[in-house]
């Protein structure tokens, strides 16, 4: 085989194979003949330009030109910033640089001339395109080339125009704890265990209420100021982003301290937190975080080539506002742009460590270094010993039927989905443990004990101890985390209530009462949109019906024909939707409608769909017909059920059916 002049090549010690010592190529293994005869480059020190690769969408603009010695003489090589690498060469390696020629990660853009003023393909129409309003990216636009050098340019806009620190507008010293809905029961147990150690500092608990709802009245007695974050953000301008880690820097931003010790919602002390302030001696308290989880740090991104400062933990940190001012608003100002923040860092945290990087702010760290201790993270005082603040991290306090994605937070790069679906462990070792798992007790008790938002001097604390302590319904202990629940009559939300903390996936609750609906929303506001609560009656056919109350009695309220007060629905059509067209089974329907149960069963045609039937039966004349215990299990019989019935009182009683 006739081969080309090359300096490069060398004999190898196996026969037909040869070393390559091309700079171009530096090939780890011989080669054979037929890789030498086939080679675009031979002989050359620089393919030419032609040749190369066509331009990698991660490579960005050119960065600097470096001079290398080789054996034949010096040459220039041309140093390009990269959205995967940080820096990459076209067609030679350097030590620690990558090179499009060999990478592994390179994709070829879309070089047609009508795309040239694309941004993939444009910096300045990348720019232009950032400063809007957010959009749609493809998923690689992180790290394209003009995305990685547009933010590059925009930050340092924006730190050349920070805006000024608002003298006056803040007072004192308080605590900020982020978090409701599936972290509320965090939440809960962090401000006990606060107020347990001593602590009377004010705390603000800044949460999504429509989408992460907290109980407030449950909090107040313990100096927590409750505030929305949908209502403030829309009040005062909406951030790019919103939702989980995104809103950390915002909530303290906007918080009325001076001083803030920021807390995440699963992280409480083991101690008094009110001297932790006066360690604050440089405007910025942190601790560090556990050894390698700071590999996902981009240096290059957040602060340029400075020399990068400790990896710091997200869970906690204090802040004087005054001295910090610059490091918080740029902290900010990335987390309004997490969507390509955080693919370069470890999410809020390394926000606020690139902040501090770029600014070369001052800071002291409160402790050398951290431990994890099965559960989680745990951060020292001063003298590296003492236990100060224990951040669960991977065991959080929860409701196992509450799942991370019912957060605010719909987009996976806002916060970690990893929340099981059984109880916390109890973890002896682990900084303050008996004491937080008394607080989480206390919070289930009283989640079990009476309805969150009740009447205090109505029925509603016997039908919320009947149907949800007493379990008179007998739902299981757990029901499947898919399970979907039709509830009709659903009073203040008890029976919904329970169903759900048992860990059914979707229930639809409807209640005519308008009172009852409005606290039936708030009692099930904590599920989020796995609690569909409407005010119609279900009744035979679709009209208007009259409700009339009852004087003593909030469940005992009845709707009838010759009334416009509420919109009545058939029950069929609400099984049609529950059961998404008749795609998938009710598993529980539940009637407890005060007498309209007869006008439903009787004209419903779509029993079929549920597994389980339960409810309240009363007895009465419908239409002529005479109805009771052995008529309901009659009817419910030739629906395919096996009926029990137990009478209540001679007037009504209770029933359970079960697709035989």
């Amino acid at each position: 085989m006739q081969l080309p002049i090359c300096r490069h090549r060398r004999p190898a010690a196996e026969s037909g194979r040869f070393e390559c010592v091309s700079p171009l190529l530096r090939l780890a293994e011989s080669v054979p003949e037929s890789i030498c005869a086939g080679c675009p480059f031979p002989d050359l020190v620089e393919p030419p330009i032609d040749a190369l690769r066509p331009f990698c969408i991660s490579r960005g603009t050119l960065q600097r030109r470096e001079q290398l010695n080789l054996e034949d003489g010096r040459i220039e090589v041309d140093l390009y910033s990269c959205g995967r690498h940080g820096e990459c060469t076209v067609s030679r390696w350097r030590d620690g640089i990558a090179c499009c020629a060999v990478c592994p990660d390179y994709r070829p853009r879309d070089t047609a001339p009508e795309t040239m003023d694309d941004p993939a393909n444009s910096l300045d129409a990348m720019i232009e395109a950032l400063r809007g309003p957010r959009r749609s990216w493809p998923d690689d636009w992180p790290w394209w080339g003009t995305t990685v050098d547009g933010h590059r340019r925009l930050v340092a806009e924006y730190i050349a125009n920070l805006p000024p620190y608002p003298r006056g507008k803040y007072q004192g010293r308080g605590i900020v704890i982020l978090g409701g809905g599936v972290f509320f029961p965090g939440v809960y147990v962090t401000v006990r265990m606060i107020r347990h150690h001593g602590c009377r500092l004010p705390i603000e608990v800044w949460h999504h209420a429509q989408s992460e709802p907290i109980y407030a009245h449950w909090l107040e007695p313990y100096g927590v100021r409750c505030l929305d974050l949908d209502e403030h953000m829309d009040a005062h301008g909406a951030p790019r982003i919103r939702g989980g880690w995104a809103n950390k820097f915002y909530a303290v931003l906007h918080s009325s301290f001076e001083e803030v010790l920021y807390l995440d919602s699963d992280c409480y002390p083991a101690g008094d937190l009110t001297p932790i302030f006066d360690l604050n001696t440089h405007g910025a308290l942190f601790w560090p975080d556990l050894p390698g989880l700071a590999q996902r740090f981009r240096p290059d991104v957040f602060a340029g080539d400075r020399q990068p400062i400790v990896s710091l933990q997200g869970g906690q940190f204090l802040l004087t506002k005054q001295s910090s001012w610059p490091g918080l608003v740029l902290a900010q100002w990335w987390n309004e742009r997490a969507d390509f923040a955080y693919h370069h860092g470890f999410g809020d945290q390394d926000v606020l460590r690139g902040a501090w990087q770029a600014l070369r702010l001052p800071y002291r760290m409160c402790a050398q270094a951290s431990s994890f201790d099965k559960v989680g993270i745990v951060a020292y005082g001063p003298d590296n010993k003492t236990p100060l603040l224990a951040h669960r991290t991977v065991d959080k306090f929860r409701l196992p039927f509450l799942s991370m994605r019912d957060s605010s937070a719909t987009e996976d790069f806002l916060h970690h989905h990893y929340l099981a679906d059984d109880w916390p462990c109890f973890q002896a070792t682990f900084p303050g443990e008996r004491e937080a798992f008394a607080f989480y007790r206390e919070f289930l008790d009283r989640l079990n004990a009476r309805p969150p938002w009740y009447r205090p001097d109505g029925a509603d604390e016997e039908i919320h101890r009947e149907v949800v302590v007493n379990n008179a319904y007998r739902l299981p202990d757990r029901v499947p985390k898919d399970a979907v629940v039709v509830d009709v009559g659903a009073h203040i939300g008890t029976f919904s209530f329970l169903a759900l903390c048992r860990g059914a996936g979707r229930v639809w609750a409807f209640e005519p009462d308008p009172d009852n609906y409005q606290l039936c929303r708030k009692n099930l506001a904590l599920f989020g949109p796995r609690a569909q609560v409407r005010r119609q009656a279900i009744w035979s056919h679709h009209g208007r019906l009259g409700f009339t109350p009852h004087a003593g009695n909030t469940g005992m309220g009845t709707v009838h024909a010759g009334g416009d007060d509420i919109d009545a629905v058939p029950l069929d059509d609400i099984l049609w939707e529950a059961s998404e067209h008749g795609g998938r089974r009710i598993d529980y329907l539940k009637l407890d409608c005060e007498l309209a149960e007869w006008p439903i069963l009787f004209n419903a045609r779509r029993l079929g769909l549920c597994r389980n039937i339960v409810g309240e039966y009363h007895n009465m004349d419908w239409q002529g017909q005479s109805c009771g215990p052995g008529e309901l299990a009659d009817l419910l019989a030739a629906q395919g059920f096996d009926v029990e019935t137990a009478p209540y009182s001679p007037a009504h009683g209770l029933f359970w059916a079960r697709r035989a």
